[in-house]
């Protein structure tokens, strides 16, 4: 991993952790750097259907409104039809 972040530096790329892993070895790896590390706080698409992935919305939407930002992830494609229904 710390190859991986060397790459990511030199072309200033940020690394977004999407936690869904328990290891901590990114965020260890970028105290040890004296980096800023940056974790997802919601993960939209969890459950493939538009009531839970509109709840994850509400979620993230109160965080941004508490905080001043949220970091949403999602599958890549995984659930896009899902997700451009609910935005018609």
């Amino acid at each position: 991993m710390e190859k991986l972040l060397n790459v990511l530096d030199k072309h200033g790329i940020i690394f977004v952790d999407s936690k869904t892993s328990s290891s901590d070895v990114i965020k260890n790896l970028y105290q040890i750097r004296n980096q800023v590390y940056i974790q997802r706080d919601i993960f939209l698409d969890n459950q493939s259907n538009s009531e839970s992935i509109l709840e994850q919305l509400e979620k993230a939407l109160n965080l941004a409104n508490k905080s001043g930002f949220a970091i949403v992830i999602e599958h890549q494609a995984k659930y896009t039809e899902c997700i451009k229904t609910i935005f018609k």
